[in-house]
């Protein structure tokens, strides 16, 4: 007599399994190896054989690098390893061992990034910083990094809320920090904490800037922390790529720095000056990626300074707002001149930039762009954005904050603004900054206004 099973799916599924076990290891691994990482995954969940095959691939092969660049934006890729360089010249992939990147868990968190629209997520909110108000907020795992406008540096246990530690005080104003993990060992586990980065850069109006270990072993002394009295005036921005920082000021010089990281991953870095450059214009925004610095200037032009041949790649000679001008007129038939009053420069020199009668306006590349009116899709002015993997965030003046999801770049140009793939209402004050990342392979983003910190946190349904 002969069985077969009711599904005819499962029964072509079997038949499959058992002709391709029957063939040789190494072809079982050929063929794996063409599958997309989502595949790979179940495949893992078919049997003890090929849960072993996928195992034994990740370990001695480069599977899930493939996946990744195979599937991934090169872009979205660079920002996934920690803002490191992953093609050399000739476009081919860096040697893996020069990177110390873990391909899977890569692979994972761009993935779990698009997982925003159906998961549940909880929100946790801190509201007691009226009297140190916030101007900046990273996430870093177990701890939430803050800038404050007293000076200080704090991190905070983002499931607690209670102060961990002060990490170090400026004499002014907080202006911008950036988390660094150019070690790329993380998560580093000290006792119950679970960092995903080593250290804190920050600048401030007092005009310094200080690279500091997120956490100290002695005792809190400051031998482990570095400050830097280069520029003459207050500091704006400052951003990282690879081993490399560079801080804006707003007397139009820039200063890129290079970080050798200690053996210790909270011991003192080092830190070197590479070069110091000079705008002939005012700079007001700044962008990090790559070798290029990209500035955004207050009349509307762009400009782009080469790390590897020390000059100006780009000067903009357009008129100013020159990539909204024409779709602008062609819009509203009239043009009563834009005034900018905000820009952030993202990842591969991505533009968003907010004027005084709230548009937002998002350039690929200085030519390519895209115009929004955010007040009839959201019902509120945006202030805010934040870009990881394929999740971008939006924060507005009403205290929501509304995510969607970008699987590359040009995907920003087609937003559809009045359906997002998740919102969710925080306070009824403005956001002030947002930060995204991911922790134990879920989304994470962390929301503030000058007053309360909001972690929204996404889970996975149970299987």
């Amino acid at each position: 007599m002969t069985h077969t099973l009711e599904n005819p799916e499962l029964e072509l599924m079997f038949i499959i399994k058992m002709d391709i076990c029957s063939l040789p290891t190494e072809i079982q691994e050929r063929i794996l190896s063409f599958l997309d990482g989502q595949s790979l995954a179940r495949v893992q969940q078919v049997c003890h054989l090929w849960f072993h095959l996928v195992q034994n691939l990740s370990e001695v092969g480069e599977i899930w690098k493939n996946c990744c660049f195979r599937e991934i934006a090169i872009d979205v890729l660079r920002e996934l390893v920690g803002c490191k360089e992953v093609t050399n010249k000739c476009g081919f992939p860096v040697h893996e061992k020069s990177l110390n990147v873990n391909w899977k868990s890569s692979y994972q968190r761009w993935f779990t990034g698009g997982a925003i629209s159906h998961w549940p997520y909880w929100i946790k909110s801190f509201p007691y910083f009226d009297s140190i108000p916030i101007t900046c907020v990273k996430f870093a795992g177990s701890c939430i990094i803050t800038g404050h406008r007293n000076g200080n540096i704090c991190a905070w246990n983002s499931l607690s809320g209670e102060l961990e530690n002060l990490i170090t005080n400026h004499l002014a104003l907080v202006t911008d920090i950036e988390l660094v993990d150019i070690l790329n060992r993380g998560p580093y586990n000290l006792g119950e904490e679970r960092l995903t980065h080593h250290h804190v850069i920050s600048v401030s109006k007092d005009r310094t800037i200080h690279v500091c270990p997120i956490k100290e072993y002695n005792n809190g002394t400051e031998s482990n922390k570095v400050i830097i009295y280069q520029h003459s005036n207050i500091l704006e921005t400052v951003r990282v790529f690879g081993e490399c920082f560079a801080v804006n000021c707003i007397d139009s010089t820039m200063s890129v720095w290079h970080m050798a990281a200690p053996s210790d991953p909270f011991g003192m870095m080092t830190v070197s000056l590479r070069v110091v450059v000079h705008c002939p214009i005012q700079i007001k925004w700044m962008g990090f990626w790559r070798d290029q610095i990209i500035c955004f200037c207050p009349d509307g032009s762009r400009r782009l300074f080469s790390l590897e041949e020390e000059d100006w790649l780009l000067t903009s000679t357009n008129s100013p707002n020159f990539f909204l001008l024409d779709k602008y007129c062609i819009q509203e038939r009239e043009y009563h001149g834009l005034v900018i009053v905000h820009a952030y420069v993202l990842r591969e020199g991505i533009i968003f930039l907010f004027t005084a009668d709230h548009l937002m306006c998002i350039s690929l590349d200085g030519q390519t762009y895209s115009v929004y009116r955010t007040t009839e899709a959201l019902h509120s002015y945006v202030v805010c954005v934040a870009l990881n993997g394929r999740l971008l965030a939006l924060g507005t003046e009403k205290g929501s904050v509304h995510f969607y999801k970008v699987r590359q770049s040009k995907d920003i140009l087609q937003l559809n603004l009045s359906k997002p793939d998740c919102s969710v209402s925080l306070s009824e004050a403005s956001i002030i900054a947002i930060n995204l990342s991911v922790d134990s392979l879920v989304p994470v983003a962390v929301a503030t206004t000058t007053e309360t910190i909001y972690t929204i946190r996404w889970f996975s349904k149970p299987q």
